[in-house]
């Protein structure tokens, strides 16, 4: 059995990911402890890990719920300053370069036999490392850095075997680099240089600072692996992509998590199920409510089609007005369940809800709108996975004909029910627990009871009847 501390960006969206892998590592033995901000402590103690609390100057108990407040009131460079974590990020570097630092004092006092920390965190990964600990990357973004033909996570760009699609890739990139460096001005922090700093600390070579589309990373190794929370089927073709260190693995989708009331008499089975969601964030969006009154007005003129939609925790569905009594329209919703069951799910291309859909075969109408959301949009329409829309041109009659066209034509649900194999096969092999064992020298472990869960579930989604 080894001591494994996991700590991860200290948000719910990064660590939600994180947990189906962790207790894989726990059913194989290992003592799992989280690190991270005191705000997260019950959150991930209810997921039955154990937790280790660290203050790092302003960001004590309390922190994040005030930071959802403001991000729900800023605008403009307040709310850039808050969404990119800007001061979370300043005092992490400013704490890892300490000797008698909190992170520091934590992993000499414990002294795991292996620390995985999230790709947004190569300072503490850098710390580890310096203290002479195992340590591994773990990425819930595709956060690659440039190649070829390979346009960056933040561009809509669906490439190709054309020149022209090279080219624009290039520039893309060289934008994006003008994008980082601009932000990194009006929110008074230079991600980049910021990491420069503890690596020079450290005494780690610059070479190993590539530059991505999101957060800075560190370039892989076989001494510290990188894993990447997607299957590779998902990506775009990169060369290189299987260089040492760079593991895409299984898209580790909690299977487990408690369900949410729902009122299952009201879906219609002879209809096709529609499930509509804009994640846990839409409040943060300007244009939700115009995005969803657009689908509910679409839906509603198709008899054949049934809609489900969650408006997010923060919204209230009253705010959409009246809405068809054969519409189901919430805060929150069962994803897997209403997967199971859906023919098409129309959502804001965020990772962790594509990957369940592709894991349930269901086919995707994304509507990105920012962060990293247009590059995994990109990824279904290159795969033929479902159809890419815009949030400039939001409409009824827009909708009306990319959801039609999806339904309509069997491609899409073809396509989505071979990434389906691929992707419950990948679950079911556990290649992650496998990539972490492998760097602690211990056995692999065949995993019985998670592999049958995940056949379990690959006999219900065959079940349902393709779009």
């Amino acid at each position: 059995m080894a001591k494994i501390v996991i700590t991860m960006f200290p948000e719910e969206g990064h660590l939600i990911p994180s947990f189906n892998l962790a207790h894989a590592l726990q059913a194989d033995g290992h003592a799992i402890t989280y690190l991270g901000l005191p705000d997260f402590a019950d959150y991930v103690q209810a997921q039955g890990f154990a937790f280790a609390a660290i203050e790092l100057g302003a960001f004590g108990k309390g922190w994040r719920k005030q930071q959802v407040a403001n991000l729900a009131k800023r605008k403009g460079i307040g709310f850039l300053r808050e969404v990119s974590q800007a001061p979370f990020y300043a005092a992490l570097c400013a704490d890892v370069q300490q000797e008698q630092g909190e992170i520091a004092r934590y992993l000499r006092e414990s002294q795991p036999d292996l620390v995985i920390a999230d790709g947004f965190l190569a300072p503490v990964a850098l710390l580890a490392a310096h203290l002479g600990l195992r340590v591994a990357l773990l990425s819930i973004n595709i956060n690659l850095p440039e190649a070829e033909n390979y346009p960056p996570v933040v561009t809509n760009i669906v490439p190709d075997d054309t020149p022209p699609s090279r080219s624009k890739a290039r520039i893309a990139w060289r934008m994006s680099g003008m994008g980082r460096a601009v932000t990194g001005l009006l929110v008074g922090f230079n991600f980049e240089k910021a990491l420069k700093r503890v690596m020079q600390r450290y005494g780690v070579p610059l070479e190993r600072l590539e530059r991505a589309a999101l957060y800075p990373r560190l370039a892989p190794s076989a001494a510290m692996p990188e894993l990447i929370l997607c299957p590779q089927a998902f990506d775009f073709p990169r060369p290189g992509a299987a260089s040492s260190g760079v593991n895409y693995i299984e898209a580790s989708i909690d299977l487990q998590r408690p369900s949410v009331p729902f009122p299952w008499e009201k879906l219609d089975p002879e209809r096709k199920l529609i499930f509509c969601t804009l994640g846990s964030q839409s409040h943060l969006y300007s244009k939700s409510r115009q995005f969803f009154q657009a689908v509910v007005a679409a839906v509603a003129e198709r008899p054949a089609w049934q809609l489900v939609l969650a408006v997010g925790p923060h919204l209230d569905p009253a705010m959409l007005g009246e809405v068809p009594d054969d519409m189901v329209v919430v805060r929150w919703a069962p994803h897997t369940e209403l997967l199971e069951r859906a023919a098409l799910m129309i959502n804001h291309g965020g990772l962790g809800t594509l990957k369940e859909c592709l894991f349930f075969g269901v086919p995707v109408l994304a509507y990105p709108i920012t962060r990293d959301q247009p590059g995994y949009a990109a990824r279904i329409a290159y795969h033929k996975l479902g159809l890419m829309g815009s949030m400039r041109r939001v409409a009824k009659e827009r909708l009306q004909t990319e959801i039609a066209t999806i339904l309509e034509e069997p491609s899409y649900a073809e396509h989505a029910a071979a990434l389906r194999a691929i992707f419950q096969r990948e679950e079911a092999a556990g290649r992650g627990l496998q990539v972490i064992n492998a760097l602690l020298g211990g056995e692999h472990s065949a995993q019985p009871e998670l592999a049958a869960s995940m056949v379990g579930h690959a006999d219900r989604a065959a079940e349902r009847p393709m779009a």
